[in-house]
């Protein structure tokens, strides 16, 4: 790609694209490129010589927007040609020179309807034809069904520009009565992928043309598409005025823009599965196998607390602890599940080395269990194993290329394994419920759109990011700085008008963390100074908290402090970034507010002597941490601070002692602990005392960091030592090089 050519194109700009796209050009030979380059600047420089002689042209306008389209064209057809001949490595060149002289989408949409209706017909005729010839023709008709299809997405994928005629045959394909919805699905997703490639203004079409498919496999896919396609090539859509037309008319319909809010959500959560796999793999799963009513077997988890009941052991042997942090990652992960999470990318990109995966357009498929690659076929109508499998198939949350992946495993397991695996499902199904009842009532439910865009996505995530040849891809999912929301495309700047969607869209960013796209959305709602705006507010505020953008923060909070004034919420938040910037005047009034309508609650008295400590105000400390002693003696944390309040105002250096004696038992591994202890002997007069400690604990330090300055930070920081009442500073540092000159016999 060249970025200069772009740029010219995109300022309209011909003069100077002349020079470089002939020098791409004339690198390719190709002498069809070269005559309609020299077309478009002979046509181009006709008109500026009319120009020139001052004659006006009515449609002067519209013929040089012709112009930087043709160029456009031009271009995308060149460089495509110079990738072809650059990297013969690449599975796209290898695939466009492997196709047949058969493989014209006329011809393709022939066989397949052929093969569709030979194999609509067969199934009628299954009951007055033998079983071994039925099977035979059916085999037969499924696997030349396949080979047209990967036909299909490879001619598709691979292809040149498309002409007109190209786009009608692939419209024809759509409107077909007799193509299954799984070809048309396979058709919307190579023409995405060919998108991917290069910019092909009737393939963009054709998925616009897909969207209007009643069947969601189909439209769904085909939105995906027009989303990701704007993405990557809205710079040019000035070009092409009918695609503003096609959208200027499809945001008319309210499905349109809800969908649109749905996928634009689901492929930002994208940028969350690298994590999600990660808390899965290193968190989740290791802390439920570590449980004792779970037992891992070779096909997964088991769990045991029936057996262990009917065996007579007493299930309060075992680490409640245990299990109920199993059952709380149990939980997380149900959760990540109901919210749309991708929890099984680690479990199943592990995978996909079966050979069915070899063939690109394999990880654009639907999912249908008469796949030839399938061999199941046959075990999931018989018996409870069937039942099963069936229901995981049916209902579970499963990428339709994991889907394949695990009727692979389960192909490759054999009988056995798949009778013992479906037996340890069962033992698993919630209390009450058989297979039966939960297969017929997933009959009766109609999936979600969002489900199968979900799917969908999944599907995409994983070819560009386990496929063996995705580092040959540009990855749509790779940038993470940019955003998939409404404020990053003119194009569908429209969707910015339906503000409940953009409300939730905010929201969601919000929660998943995404808090600069999240503070974007809610500042583009353009929020007043009033009362009404006063939770927009407090969302600004919150993502600028957690960006680190504490000044602005506190402004945002100050805005929502004014309009709604005894917001407890807005307080806290306001306390805390009030601190953080030396606000100590505010925050100190916003905790005194807080604890005037609460005034025992631990967690506000703590963060009020918190603020106190950190402005040396120890005095004005002592009653509250007196208080919080008082409310909650077995804290570590109101020990701790209530110790240091006491050592640094001198009161009760006994009571301080003890108070820090105990916490360094308690946390042996915090040098602070044993730091402050000194300092409190040190304080009391019982220097040799405080000397072995501060020893001790430098040479414990030394040990495990090697770090003279991190030891003096925590020696001075520890605690405030500039109180003359009880500290003399030079004779602290007098101690403190005694401590490093090693040991004095004491």
């Amino acid at each position: 790609m060249n970025i200069n050519i772009e740029e010219y194109l995109y300022n309209q700009n011909l003069i100077d694209v002349y020079a470089p796209l002939k020098s791409r050009i004339d690198s390719t030979g190709n002498w069809e490129l070269k005559e309609e380059l020299d077309t478009i600047r002979n046509t181009h420089e006709t008109m500026l010589r009319f120009t020139a002689l001052g004659i006006e042209d009515p449609n002067g306008d519209k013929l040089y927007s012709s112009l930087i389209r043709q160029t456009y064209t031009l271009y995308d057809r060149t460089e495509r040609l110079i990738r072809l001949s650059a990297h013969p490595e690449h599975r796209y060149t290898a695939v466009n020179k492997a196709l047949k002289e058969d493989s014209d989408l006329n011809h393709i949409q022939l066989v397949l309807e052929t093969l569709c209706e030979k194999m609509q017909r067969l199934q009628k005729q299954k009951g007055d034809m033998r079983e071994s010839i039925f099977r035979h023709d059916m085999e037969e008709a499924s696997e030349q069904h396949e080979e047209t299809l990967v036909r299909m997405f490879n001619q598709i994928w691979t292809s040149d520009v498309w002409h007109k005629s190209d786009y009608e045959t692939a419209v024809n394909m759509l409107n077909s009565d007799v193509i299954r919805i799984t070809d048309l699905a396979i058709l919307v997703s190579a023409a995405t992928l060919s998108l991917h490639e290069m910019f092909d203004f009737y393939k963009l079409q054709l998925l616009f043309d897909a969207y209007l498919n009643p069947n969601a496999e189909v439209n769904q896919r085909a939105l995906v598409g027009i989303v990701l396609a704007t993405r990557q090539y809205e710079k040019r859509f000035h070009a092409f005025p009918e695609i503003a037309t096609r959208l200027s008319f499809y945001k008319e319909d309210p499905r349109f823009v809800k969908e649109l809010y749905t996928i634009h959500t689901q492929l930002q959560f994208c940028y969350k599965t690298e994590s999600i796999s990660n808390k899965m793999r290193y968190d989740i799963i290791p802390t439920i196998l570590k449980s004792k009513n779970f037992e891992r077997t070779e096909y997964g988890i088991h769990e045991i607390d029936a057996e262990l009941t009917k065996n007579g052991e007493n299930p309060e042997w075992y680490s409640k602890k245990e299990d109920d942090k199993a059952s709380q990652k149990m939980r997380e992960m149900a959760d990540l599940q109901l919210e749309g999470a991708d929890i099984y990318m680690s479990t199943f990109s592990h995978m996909k080395s079966y050979p069915f995966f070899h063939q690109t357009a394999h990880w654009f498929y639907p999912f249908y269990t008469d796949h030839p690659s399938i061999h199941l076929t046959e075990k999931l109508q018989n018996g409870s194993t069937g039942m099963l499998l069936r229901l995981i198939l049916e209902k579970s949350p499963f990428s339709n290329s994991d889907k394949y992946s695990f009727c692979f495993m389960m192909d490759s397991i054999g009988s056995v394994g798949q009778d013992m695996l479906s037996q340890q499902m069962a033992e698993q199904l919630p209390p009450g419920e058989d297979m039966n009842s939960m297969i017929e009532n997933n009959k009766s439910h109609k999936e979600k759109t969002s489900d199968i865009s979900r799917r969908y996505i999944y599907d995409l995530y994983r070819f560009f990011n386990i496929y063996p040849y995705h580092l040959q891809f540009q990855n749509p999912f790779a940038d993470k700085r940019k955003a998939f929301s409404p404020l990053t495309s003119v194009s569908l700047s429209f969707m910015n008008e339906f503000t409940e969607e953009k409300m939730a869209l905010a929201e969601f960013f919000m929660r998943k963390e995404f808090y600069k796209e999240a503070e974007e959305l809610f500042k583009s709602f353009n929020p007043q100074k009033t009362e009404t705006d006063t939770d927009i507010w407090q969302k600004i505020g919150f993502c600028q908290q957690k960006q680190g953008k504490h000044a602005e923060a506190y402004q945002s909070y100050i805005t929502a402090e004014e309009l709604s004034p005894e917001s407890k919420w807005t307080l806290t938040h306001l306390a805390y970034v009030a601190s953080i910037l030396r606000e100590y005047k505010t925050a100190s009034k916003c905790y005194d507010y807080l604890l005037r309508n609460d005034p025992d609650n631990v967690k506000l008295l703590m963060k009020k002597a918190e603020m106190l400590v950190s402005t040396e105000h120890f005095e004005e400390a002592l009653p509250i941490t007196y208080k919080l002693y008082y409310l909650d003696d077995k804290s570590v944390k109101c020990r701790k601070i209530h110790a240091k309040i006491l050592l640094m105002t001198g009161n009760s250096l006994e009571k301080a002692e003890e108070l820090f004696a105990q916490v360094m038992n308690e946390e042996p591994e915090d040098e602070h602990n044993s730091i402050n202890l000194a300092h409190t002997l040190y304080a009391q007069g019982r220097s040799a005392e405080a000397y072995r400690v501060y020893r001790k604990s430098y040479e414990r330090y030394m040990k495990q960091n090697n770090d003279e300055g991190g030891y003096s930070n925590l020696f001075w920081n520890a605690i405030p030592l500039n109180n003359s009442s009880v500290f003399n500073v030079k004779k602290m540092t007098r101690m403190y090089d005694a401590i490093r000159i090693g040991e004095l016999g004491i």
